[in-house]
């Protein structure tokens, strides 16, 4: 989990920066982690390093843990004889990150439970309330002369409480194609540029991904990473695809020397 990883980099700092060697305070590490899998990658690391590999490579060996910019910082750091200030931005940086994710998911905790309640509501309408009043407009007009809007609010009421299976399935296969949709690089472009324009959630979306870009692109250029790189590795983890392609954009501007 990211909280983990957060305090591993946040440990490993501050053994590095206490002085220690590299090499114990990834054992001391690996002594005291409770996570498993966590601890298999630090005692795999650690052989690698000690078999000669560097510790960008030994991190490089497990990319469903340290991503691309873990991995690119503590290059730049070892390059550059600054592990140390490196893995200490590294922590700032994963801390932040964190912080401002918790800060997203505060804000959004509100609407979200609003909309969920309304949905909640309006189902329980349509299904108990409606019908009533659907049967006793039909003794008195027979169903004919209402408006337009009242009859397809019945209809669909009529619908839900008959082909409540049907409708199920239906929002099944909708969930399911655009899963499918989102595992496309097509598909996910239009997905997300839904959210950027989607009521409440698509300011708030945007803001954070424009943050996590230049976020990630500042702690990058600040621990040495070149700017051409470093635009690359923050294409593959801003976390949308919109954003993404608008930093491929800038990324070939920069190598054109624009």
């Amino acid at each position: 989990k990211t909280k983990q990883l957060v305090t591993f980099t946040r440990q490993l700092s501050t053994l590095v920066n206490a002085g220690l060697p590299l090499m114990r305070a990834m054992r001391v590490l690996q002594r005291q982690e409770k996570n498993a899998a966590l601890r298999d990658a630090v005692s795999q690391m650690a052989e690698s390093i000690e078999s000669g590999s560097t510790f960008a490579e030994a991190l490089a060996a497990h990319p469903k843990i340290f991503d691309r910019l873990f991995v690119n910082m503590v290059k730049a750091g070892e390059i550059g004889g600054v592990l140390d200030v490196v893995l200490a931005r590294l922590a700032e940086f994963q801390e932040k990150a964190e912080k401002i994710k918790g800060k997203v998911k505060s804000a959004m905790t509100y609407p979200i439970v609003v909309l969920v309640m309304a949905l909640s509501i309006l189902t329980f309408l349509m299904m108990f309330i409606v019908p009533k009043f659907a049967e006793i407009f039909a003794d008195l007009m027979g169903g004919k002369g209402m408006p337009a809007l009242t009859q397809f609010v019945m209809r669909a009421s009529d619908t839900m409480v008959h082909r409540l299976p049907l409708v199920l399935a239906v929002i099944f296969v909708l969930v399911v194609v655009i899963k499918l949709l989102a595992k496309t690089a097509k598909g996910r472009y239009a997905l997300d540029q839904f959210k950027l324009h989607a009521p409440v959630f698509g300011t708030l979306i945007s803001k954070n991904s424009i943050s996590r870009f230049t976020r990630t692109l500042g702690t990058l250029m600040s621990a040495g990473v070149p700017v051409l790189q470093a635009l690359n590795i923050v294409k593959e983890t801003v976390g949308n695809e919109v954003i993404s392609k608008a930093v491929g954009t800038i990324h070939d501007a920069v190598k054109e020397g624009e």
